[in-house]
């Protein structure tokens, strides 16, 4: 070999190195390489695979309170293995920095929320063919994890500058009222806390620690409330009278100098003698401080509460003016001017102490808000000034590609948007077309977002700024085809890969509908139980996996009868557990927020409650790994299984009913905040029609009788839920009705005796009532008879269920009129009827149609009605249907002159009492009851 640089020579080579597969390796000195000679009997056509990181930007940036997922395309290059194995590392994590749970040995890597420490970290995937240890590959991730935004506050309402009365103690808390923007937690342990102080005047001195007790400006003493000084408490005697203090408060996390958060409050201190009142956003995420102003979300609900502190006696009246602001210059000082018409739909609670103003109301960018206290010997006022925040402008976002299957992965890039205040991060929105439901799909700091999308959606992004206003963005109409296969195929990925395209998985409820046949039922079910486990695994940080989990819910348990039991709890659990956090951080969620996760939680229950009542209602197939489930299946008499899954499943339904209580009382808790008087909240969908109004106790409708004082508060709640509960009764009757839940509760969401009322029950419209029968009378007539005669067997009535009676009659020929005489349980006697009536045009509905009623309080205990017809004559229509007397001459048979169509249906209203029993004492069937509906009469309480 003749010396050179061509691949096939060397230079003064002087090292050789084989490998395990007899690569040969030479140091080619003075070409300044390696050489290498491959083994033709080590690669056999297997080469190194490619590895693809589905990643945008040189570095992932990533909040602390996020979890996230780095996704790997393995391109394998090697004929004689298609497998192979991952492992990820963190090559600057100092051990153990994570969660030994989470699985390192996959291509895709999932990293839960909170899971980092805040710094730069790098991630190596390695990918080896198996059996082929050194052919290989690896790749580099670098990954931030960045702060969250933590707003600080001393005292319990956002506040540059208070008063305070010079011989009372001031207690300084931003432990306790700070507040994570990106975070539903805020650990208050996690920070080191140092205060200051300062004599505030135009020549302010310096700030001082407390602990330098040479320098501080305080004359007395102070404490710490706890060791880990999250409070610090200030002496009445360490302030001097008339004097203005300065106190700032410096958080800097424990594990994380760099993070630092401040706080400042200006005291004047004060003999005070006048009340002092209050004025603060009920919702403390809906504003922010900006200098003077409270920063709001123009497109939110806005609600100002006041509160009267020092020397407040009675009050008494409340009022509130409102004045809108302009800036005629931006040096200028801003010009208020009183705003005198205010539209009270869009404004309520001017006479009392709070004020609630609905969305995208305000135009102007500048507001200010007054109240007046009017006591006995004075008045005092406070005011609230607002500038309106708008959200992210001047932006767009594309979606590529244009059109896909359920299997595309679809980028969607937004780019230019600007917010002065900064762009906080993107949300995805689909709504279902056929539904006109809004679901979360995900969320991303980042304007490049990689997802599954289901078929039937239209896409939104909602891009927000720091401060959570939003602009949103409708992303062009794009096609998404879906079929068995395909369908199939996203299960078996999902189902044996991470959990990242839950939601559009779930979403593909739209495509799963209930007409397969029951093995495919079977399968799915077990498929949405194991998703569901996952999703019960999620925890709960934030407030976009709050809205997020509670949107997986109400899709994936919307396919009732692809749900297990097990499913089920897990579900109504979940459920339970959202509404607790709902509850326990009510005043960290915007209104537009709590609606959403309402209504999904309460879509959620109404699919709980409808999936277990199905199968003992006789509405669904009893699935097979339910009755896996029951003890003792070894039992080879299936009536046996199914009578104890029969059983099994009715105990389950009772627990449930009384945990989805606990639910509706939670979330009436939540909305009951948002609400002023004389406002409701609404959702109607296709799975639940619910109400909650907050009225007064003078505006109580005359339908109602209920037990309250005067001048009192009262709330309203109603929901209609699809189907009935099944409850303990031996035969409920209730698999054709709708379920209405009723309520009346005081301030204290105590409920109010009912006494007597009027409400209407729907139908289930897929129970239809039974259809018409018709009569040709040519046969009927050759009998000569006085009557003709039709039996009804009854539904079985009970003392505590009792059923009234619908009598339908239509003539073909219209202008007709019928005597009619019935008897319970035997035929009429002719010649001493007891029951009759007359059915005359005058009486007919639109379609001339007659009607004959009889309620549920004469029917109790007989088992049949028999009802006899016979046609008037023209002369004896106009006689007995304008007097109303009893006809006399029945001696002769009368023909008939127009074939008719007749029918009977029964209707009830029945109660579910605390054992679970279906009752309907007390109640009364009306005579308004129609196909459609029930109309229902409480007459007395039992």
């Amino acid at each position: 070999m003749r010396s050179g640089s061509s691949l096939n020579q060397l230079y003064h080579p002087h090292t050789v190195y084989f490998d395990s597969v007899g690569n040969l390796y030479v140091g080619d000195e003075w070409n300044f390489r390696v050489q290498i000679f491959r083994s033709k009997m080590s690669t056999c056509g297997c080469y190194p695979p490619i590895i693809k990181i589905i990643l945008s930007g040189t570095v992932l940036r990533v909040r602390r309170n996020q979890y996230f997922y780095i996704s790997s395309k393995i391109e394998l290059r090697c004929n004689q293995s298609d497998s192979f194995s991952a492992q990820w590392s963190i090559l600057n994590c100092p051990s153990p920095c994570f969660d030994e749970r989470i699985d390192m040995y996959k291509n895709n890597l999932y990293i839960p929320s909170q899971t980092l420490p805040y710094g730069i970290y790098q991630f190596e995937l390695i990918v080896k063919m198996t059996n082929f240890d050194a052919i290989k590959s690896s790749v580099f991730v670098d990954v931030e994890i960045i702060a969250s935004s933590i707003i600080v506050h001393l005292v319990s309402y956002d506040t540059l500058i208070i008063k305070h009365h010079y011989e009372e103690d001031l207690v300084l808390n931003p432990g306790n009222y700070s507040y994570d923007q990106n975070s539903i937690h805020f650990n208050q342990h996690d920070w080191h806390y140092e205060y200051y102080c300062r004599i505030y005047s135009t020549n302010s001195q310096q700030f001082s620690t407390f602990e330098n007790s040479n320098e501080t400006c305080l004359l007395g003493g102070w404490t710490y409330n706890n060791v880990n000084r999250t409070a610090i408490t200030i002496f009445s005697k360490a302030f001097q009278l008339n004097q203005t203090y300065q106190f700032m408060v410096q958080m800097t996390h424990r594990k994380n100098s760099s993070l630092q958060s401040f706080d400042y409050l200006i005291v004047q201190v004060e003999n005070l003698q006048s009340p002092i009142i209050i004025i603060k956003c009920l919702i403390i995420t809906m504003c922010s401080s900006k200098d003077e102003f409270r920063y709001v979300n123009r497109h939110t609900q806005i609600s100002l509460c006041s509160f009267c502190t020092n020397n407040c006696s009675q009050t008494v009246k409340i009022s509130w003016n409102i004045y809108q602001g302009i800036l005629t210059s931006p040096n200028a000082t801003i010009q208020w001017n009183s705003v005198i018409l205010l539209p009270t739909s869009s404004f309520f609670g001017l006479d009392t102490k709070d004020l609630l103003i609905m969305s995208d109301i305000l135009t102007s960018q500048y507001w200010r808000f007054e109240v007046l206290y009017q006591f006995e010997s004075e008045t005092i006022r406070s005011t609230c000034d607002v500038e309106l925040n708008d959200g992210p402008r001047n932006g767009f976002c594309l979606i590529d590609p244009p059109n896909g299957t359920i299997l595309t992965l679809f980028t969607i890039n937004c780019s230019n948007w600007f917010d002065s205040d900064g762009i906080k991060d993107f949300l995805i929105y689909g709504l279902i077309v056929n539904l006109q439901k809004r679901i979360l799909l995900t969320t991303s700091s980042n304007p490049i977002i990689l997802l599954r999308l289901p078929a039937n959606v239209h896409l939104i992004v909602q891009i927000r700024d720091t401060f959570d206003c939003t602009t949103e963005y409708d992303l062009p109409s794009i096609t998404i085809d879906s079929n068995s296969a395909m369908i199939d195929t996203l299960l078996m990925q999902e189902h044996s890969n991470d959990d990242r395209y839950m939601i559009p998985m779930t979403l593909s409820k739209n495509l799963l509908t209930n007409n397969f046949d029951l093995n495919t039922v079977n399968r799915y079910a077990t498929i949405r139980e194991q998703f569901m486990m996952t999703i019960n695994n999620l925890p709960l940080t934030t407030l976009n996996e709050i809205k997020f989990q509670s949107s997986i819910l109400s899709i994936l348990t919307e396919t009732t009868n692809q749900l297990t039991r097990r499913t089920l709890i897990i579900a109504l659990n979940k459920c339970s557990q959202l509404s607790s956090f709902h509850k326990v951080n009510v005043n960290k969620f915007l209104y537009e927020d709590t609606r959403f996760i309402a209504t999904n939680i309460l879509e959620c229950v109404t699919n709980i409650h409808a999936s277990i009542n199905g199968p003992l209602q006789q509405r669904m197939q009893v699935l097979q790994s339910d009755l896996r489930e029951i003890d003792d299946i070894t039992l080879t008499e299936e009536h046996n299984l199914h009578h104890r899954n029969f059983e099994y499943q009715k105990q389950i339904a009772n627990e449930m009913a009384h945990k989805i209580n606990e639910i509706l009382s939670l979330i009436t808790l939540v909305l009951d905040t948002h609400l002023h008087l004389a406002q409701n909240f609404t959702i109607n969908t296709s799975t639940i029609s619910f109400l909650l109004a907050k009225i007064s106790s003078s505006s109580v409708s005359d339908n109602y009788q209920i037990d309250y004082s005067s001048n009192s508060t009262l709330i309203i709640r109603t929901m209609m839920q699809p189907l009935a509960s099944y409850g303990n009764s031996v035969q409920s009757y209730t698999n054709s009705s709708q379920l209405l839940s009723f309520s009346i509760l005081d301030e204290n969401q105590n409920d109010i005796r009912i006494s007597r009322m009027e409400f209407f029950i729907p139908r289930d419209p897929n129970k239809l009532i039974p259809p018409m029968f018709f009569q040709n009378v040519t046969r009927m007539n050759e009998n000569k008879l006085l009557f003709h005669f039709y039996s009804f067997e009854l539904t079985k009535s009970n003392e505590n269920q009792t059923f009234s009676i619908h009598f339908e009659i239509h003539p073909l020929n219209s202008n007709i009129s019928y005597l009619l005489i019935y008897q319970f349980d035997h035929k009429p006697r002719i010649h001493s009827i007891q029951n009759w009536t007359y059915l005359c045009p005058s009486n007919s509905t639109a379609d001339q149609t007659y009607l004959h009623f009889i309620d549920n309080s004469q029917t109790s205990n007989h088992h049949s009605i028999i009802y006899g017809i016979r046609e008037l004559t023209f002369e004896e229509m106009n006689i007995y249907c304008s007097d109303k007397k009893f006809y006399q001459n029945l001696d002769q048979p009368r023909r008939f002159s127009s074939d008719y169509e007749i029918r009977l249906y029964q209707s009830s209203c029945l109660y579910l009492d605390s054992n679970n029993i279906w009752k309907s004492n007390g109640l009364l069937v009306g005579s308004s009851t129609t196909h459609n509906q029930t109309q229902c009469f409480l007459i007395h309480l039992t």
